[in-house]
């Protein structure tokens, strides 16, 4: 499996082909679609047919960009430090772990950074979670990265796990909120984003 970063020159090309094939193929069903049904009003069973074998053939390319994703892109597992990187048309905005405690749960603290050099990020879209060794996902308790970066703004909060204490394998995860994340192929799929993670381990802390 291909371990991508998707600030490289293949993470974006990926991305960017991921996003275009999801606009070109919406429109496409769609169309077909429209065709299949002007052809049944008009009681064509001709076009009505080859409109909807067109519409199944462009779904079923579809489907399989989506799947393509979670098998071809392996899991990418990043050392205490290292960055998450999330992606519109760029990769400026930036999230790590710098602390990490337990206190009744798993408290988390996040470091939220933009290099940016003119537009806001916003952390916000980003849901945030920890992933134990069996898969068991476990959401923060509240989003509080809940203010804007400006460009080059950087600041940190603390988000607090309901993980038990006998949960190991921790990672922290994060995924773009919302119904794109899953309908799109590529590294900004959702199941694409859940393989990467940066290790967590209580009572340490990056710099």
């Amino acid at each position: 499996m291909l371990q991508l970063d998707p600030e490289t020159s293949l993470g974006l090309l990926l991305r960017l082909a991921g996003a275009a094939a999801f606009l070109l193929l919406a429109a496409a069903i769609t169309g077909a679609l429209l065709v299949a049904a002007i052809g049944f009003v008009r009681g064509s069973a001709e076009a009505t047919r080859r409109a909807g074998m067109a519409a199944l053939a462009l779904a079923g390319v579809y489907g399989a960009l989506l799947l393509a994703g979670p098998l071809l892109l392996g899991r990418r597992t990043l050392a205490p430090g290292q960055e998450l990187a999330f992606c519109g048309f760029d990769c400026h905005l930036h999230l790590t772990a710098t602390h990490v405690a337990r206190d009744g749960g798993l408290d988390v603290t996040v470091r939220a950074r933009s290099d940016a050099r003119a537009a806001p990020e916003d952390p916000r879209y980003v849901t945030l979670s920890v992933v134990d060794a069996s898969g068991t996902r476990y959401p923060a308790d509240s989003m509080t990265l809940d203010t804007p970066l400006g460009p080059g703004d950087v600041y940190e909060r603390t988000l607090h796990f309901a993980v038990p204490a006998s949960a190991t394998g921790l990672r922290l995860v994060g995924t773009w909120q919302g119904w794109p994340a899953y309908a799109i192929p590529g590294p900004d799929n959702i199941f694409v984003q859940r393989r990467s993670g940066i290790v967590l381990t209580a009572d340490t802390g990056a710099t």
